[in-house]
């Protein structure tokens, strides 16, 4: 006779479901990897954003500040012209240039600012032109770490750098 017997045909079968929902098990981890890295990747582009307009110096007022805002509870990230509003080194609405959406299913989970606006913590990165000279909202701190869901994290420096974790 020839053909396989049930027993094979069922190993078989086995084999495939086991392997086919290891694959599919690793291809979920894997998508949510990449929008981790788009989203810190976003994060760095906002703050690069805000850095390159106060290197062009084109504000529409002056004085002026270009600047990244970061809400913990949104999912948006602002790069805005302070003083396009009110010049008080800090966002305003009205003043957003570009809107930065996070991908889905990821949002930012802490700053180290410690600081509360609209019963949120948030905080801004300053860049004051034509010497993009950095300062932070709140004042005072020396650098501030964006945390995303996931845990990893972007750090941005008082001279500009940033450091993705």
């Amino acid at each position: 006779m020839r053909g396989f017997t049930l027993v094979e045909l069922i190993v078989v079968i086995s084999i495939i479901s086991l392997l086919s929902g290891l694959m599919f098990a690793n291809y979920r981890g894997g998508i949510r990897s990449i929008a981790e890295r788009n989203s810190l990747q976003s994060i760095a582009h906002a703050v690069r954003g805000a850095q390159n307009r106060a290197l062009s110096g084109s504000c529409t007022v002056s004085p002026c500040r270009f600047g990244a805002h970061f809400d913990i509870s949104s999912t948006i990230l602002n790069i805005f012209e302070d003083g396009a509003v009110n010049m008080n080194g800090q966002y305003d609405i009205g003043e957003t240039i570009e809107a930065i959406d996070l991908e889905d299913n990821i949002s930012l989970t802490d700053l180290s600012s410690n600081y509360v606006c609209a019963q949120s913590l948030c905080a801004d990165v300053l860049f004051d032109p034509p010497d993009p000279i950095v300062s932070f909202a709140p004042a005072g701190a020396s650098s501030l770490t964006i945390s995303i869901t996931g845990g990893k994290s972007v750090t941005v420096g008082l001279g500009g750098s940033i450091d993705i974790n």
